[in-house]
């Protein structure tokens, strides 16, 4: 039966069972503040019962004894001297004492308050008795003895009321507290017995509240949360949560969910080797192909250069000039065809590196003074600024530099219009030498600044301007810069030119200062 409600209550909605919690938890309140209700209600009563019995008792008793202790000693000073006010202070307080002693009798509330207030009135009676013979006696003129009798009737009156004063009362105080007492020890052992009876059940509650919590709600988040991670590590795996609440059909949900994500990365998997073979082929295509051009290309310029030099005889001056930009376009292709297989070796990790500390003004000057020819017949103005200081050597693999640098050079000089400037120069920092090279060209237009490293692009608005040039030069001169822990980056404004820094460490991680030859990963 028990496993039938442990069950039911398992596969409760999250709303219903959050509920439940919420009601074990008011009855628990509830019963905590009736409780605390109980206590005050307990020792509200005994305050009200000795504030309304056992204090005007007590007020009334005190009354009682005072009033005829005045009345005795007024009707004493009445004999004594005769004096009449004296008497009148008799009656009065002996009236006051009756009068007392009828409220006392008032606030009797059982058959032993009511035989303690029949025996005040005994007392009362002898000492009003008493006190009576005394005056009539003095009034008729009784003789000196007699009075003396009377004197001593009034005064053992007193005394017996006196020791009944300290006798019954002492005695009464002493019952009274004795029940007081017992009655608040009853109210105490019954308050620690419900606090001790609603701890247990409190604690109970919570445990069974807590366990109930952690099977229905708690565990099953946890194997969430855990699958949850062993998917994203790529570990796919099912939630074994059979309950039928809401954590329940997420669990399907997700199961359903990892099993079509499954599927499809497995999908793509199979897609992204299929991709990988044909850029493979591709690659391989184009070092084919490459190669195959590399040798006729080289065949050709070697034909055209010897016409153009009269090696095969004088030609007409046309001839030559049409031969010259024949001879430019074969060179172009064979510089296209090189790039091509650069390209090729980088995808396939076969561009290789010879590392060695560098001469890095010297290595720029060279590659500037290569193009000063190139930037003459472009009308281009190409210059290098001698740096502040000494620059440091850098370990670089001197080849693959000159290769990136030319590349950027080789830009600002054909995308810089007639009569415009290209301007090389070098500083360094702590860590690293910086190449730059700013022109006054035409600039790269902001939306096409995240494509400036991809193969084959070229400027939007450079094409229309400049025809030649295939796209690969940034590409190349990108992989190089990283390969050397470096870093490639440019600022530019469209018609007022552009300016790329190449940043290099001095000595890049994991390298030495003797040349050694890596294979670029």
């Amino acid at each position: 039966m028990s496993l039938a409600v442990l069950d039911t209550l398992r596969n409760l909605k999250i709303k219903y069972k959050v509920l439940i919690i919420f009601l074990v938890l008011l009855l628990l309140m509830i019963e905590l503040g009736a409780l605390n209700i109980g206590s005050v209600n307990d020792i509200r009563t005994d305050t009200e019962r000795i504030a309304n019995e056992l204090i005007p008792r007590l007020i009334q008793t005190t009354a009682i004894k005072d009033n005829l202790n005045l009345s005795i000693l007024a009707a004493y000073d009445y004999v004594q001297t005769g004096n009449s006010a004296s008497k009148v202070v008799y009656k009065e307080k002996l009236g006051e004492a009756l009068v007392a002693q009828i409220q006392l009798f008032y606030l009797s509330q059982s058959e032993a308050d009511f035989e303690f207030t029949t025996s005040f009135q005994d007392h009362i009676n002898g000492i009003n008795s008493a006190l009576g013979d005394l005056v009539q006696s003095y009034e008729r003129g009784s003789n000196d003895d007699l009075l003396q009798n009377k004197l001593a009737a009034v005064s053992t009156s007193r005394d017996s009321f006196a020791l009944f004063l300290e006798q019954e009362i002492e005695t009464k105080i002493q019952q009274e507290s004795a029940t007081e007492r017992q009655q608040t020890d009853r109210n105490v052992q019954q308050t620690i017995l419900n606090v001790a009876i609603v701890g247990v059940i409190a604690v109970l509650s919570v445990i069974l509240l807590y366990f109930f919590v952690h099977r229905a709600i708690t565990v099953p988040i946890q194997q969430l949360t855990t699958t949850a991670e062993r998917i994203g590590q790529g570990n796919f795996e099912r939630v074994e949560i059979e309950s039928r609440d809401e954590l329940g059909l997420f669990a399907r949900t997700f199961n359903t969910m990892t099993e079509k994500i499954q599927a499809t990365q497995e999908a793509l998997q199979v897609e992204l080797e299929k991709t990988k073979k044909l850029d493979r082929q591709k690659t391989e295509f184009l070092a084919i192909a490459a190669h195959q051009l590399r040798t006729p290309m080289s065949g050709i310029k070697w034909v055209v250069s010897m016409a153009v030099e009269g090696d095969l005889g004088e030609l007409p001056q046309e001839a030559k000039e049409q031969l010259g930009k024949g001879l430019d376009n074969v060179n172009r292709m064979i510089s296209l065809i090189n790039s091509l297989l650069d390209v090729t070796q980088i995808e396939t990790q076969e561009f290789q590196y010879a590392f060695a500390e560098t001469d890095m003004e010297q290595l720029v000057r060279e590659v500037v003074t290569a193009f000063e020819h190139i930037s003459i017949q472009s009308g281009v103005s190409l210059t290098m600024d001698p740096p502040t200081n000494t620059i440091t050597h850098c370990v670089v693999d001197a080849g693959k530099i000159k290769m990136a640098l030319h590349n950027v050079i080789d830009n600002a000089i054909h995308y810089t219009p007639k009569d415009g400037t290209v301007v090389v120069s070098l500083d360094q920092d702590d860590t690293q030498v910086h190449i730059h090279v700013k022109d006054s060209g035409f600039g790269i237009p902001p939306s096409e600044y995240d494509r400036i490293y991809t193969k084959f692009f070229r400027g939007s608005n450079i094409q229309t301007i400049h025809a030649d040039g295939s796209g690969l030069g940034l590409f190349i001169t990108h992989e190089i810069i990283q390969k050397h822990h470096g870093n490639i980056q440019f600022v530019s404004k469209i018609d007022h030119g552009s300016t790329f820094t190449l940043s290099l460490p001095k000595r890049p991680p994991h390298l030495t200062l003797h040349t050694q030859n890596t294979t670029a990963a």
